[in-house]
């Protein structure tokens, strides 16, 4: 406008404009989902352990929050459990009035971030109590764009961030035959991500900051092996049977973040947000001819759908954790099996992170 009023601090940042909403911090999410580690549980499936999704699988957890919250958009701001803890904000999803925010992130399954959340005071400036002393700043709408009684939202640094463009390189092992019993078999694929990008900001990591970012990078790691042979049946093992067999896992990554303390830097890298394992064995009757290679391999088509399509909706058995957990359909975050290594959304892909401390909105 050609009037109206504009303040700036001593460091000569922005305190408050007329013509803009201040962001300011509303409150905190909970979380409304125990905390999950999903693995496929379809046809074929060799059972996940609960050590083994942390040593061959690099699998974080996810975890579900919400608030209540009339607003046209809401941003999250997270603060690590612990440090160097990897955290990604999956996705944030606005049902009516509810926000509901979905997170991967390492350590226990009780060691989840805290989400914070800040929203335009303009849409909310009705039920915003007013000091009896101080400053509130209204728009030519008459809208309230600030006030002393909320805190608005500080940016101390900006940082972009890059993904590394592969999630492992080392070696990985293999898998072949694992006995006659279908899903049966315990070996499994070491898919531990082993690449990370450092990304350089302007000031140190400390237990009071808070971050936001939503990572667009994903991919997944993928392997496959099948073989065939034969054995002794019948009397006198005078005659053959012919057998089958086909192995396939693979382990689904979302770009995470992680925040060492007393560093300036942000290292970008991968988690596991969804995994699983199958094993299929099939065999001919005695002196039949012929390995059954049309049949084995039919499952690995029938559970992946292809190379890197989502599964929610086709597998009702690989969203089993979400349904306990409780997770709704419509924000359950979306999961992905791999036919093939892939990575997705990183190259040309920076986002910027925005860092700012709990000590400017007096949360403890």
């Amino acid at each position: 406008m050609s009037y109206g009023v504009a303040a700036y601090g001593a460091d000569g940042k922005l305190t408050f404009h007329s013509d803009y909403s201040s962001i300011i911090y509303y409150g905190a999410l909970s979380t409304t989902t125990t905390a999950v580690r999903p693995v496929y549980t379809g046809d074929y499936h060799m059972a996940i352990s609960s050590s083994v999704k942390d040593s061959n699988y690099d699998m974080g957890w996810l975890i579900q929050y919400s608030i209540t919250l009339n607003v046209d958009y809401m941003i999250p701001f997270y603060c690590p459990a612990f440090n160097n803890q990897e955290i990604a904000i999956i996705d944030i999803v606005n049902e009516s009035t509810t926000w509901i925010v979905n997170v991967l992130y390492s350590g226990s399954s009780t060691q989840y971030p805290s989400l914070y959340a800040f929203c335009p005071i303009s849409e909310i400036g009705s039920s915003i109590p007013l000091n009896s002393h101080g400053i509130a700043v209204y728009d030519a709408n008459s809208q309230l764009v600030f006030t002393d009684s909320r805190r608005p939202l500080r940016i101390d640094d900006v940082v972009t961030i890059t993904h590394p463009s592969s999630i492992k390189t080392g070696a990985r092992g293999t898998c072949g035959y694992q006995g006659t019993a279908n899903g049966g078999g315990t070996c499994h694929i070491n898919y531990t991500a082993d690449q990370s990008t450092p990304n350089s900001g302007t000031l140190n990591n400390t237990a009071n900051k808070l971050y936001h970012i939503v990572p667009s990078a994903y991919g997944g790691l993928a392997y496959n092996n099948t073989g065939t042979g034969s054995r002794s049946c019948g009397f006198l093992g005078l005659f053959t049977r012919n057998y089958s067999w086909a192995y396939k896992s693979w382990a689904s990554f979302r770009g995470v973040l992680r925040h060492p303390q007393n560093q300036a830097t942000h290292i970008a890298t991968w988690k596991g947000d969804f995994s699983g394992s199958a094993y299929q064995y099939a065999e001919g009757g005695c002196g039949i001819g012929g390995f059954l290679g049309a049949l084995i391999g039919a499952f690995l088509v029938i559970f992946t759908f292809g190379a890197a399509l989502t599964i929610v909706g086709l597998v009702g058995g690989a969203l089993a954790g979400f349904a306990v957990g409780g997770m709704t359909v419509g924000s359950t975050p979306s999961l992905v099996a791999y036919d093939n290594d892939a990575v997705f959304d990183q190259s040309g892909r920076s986002q910027n992170l925005m860092v700012t401390d709990k000590s400017y909105y007096g949360i403890t």
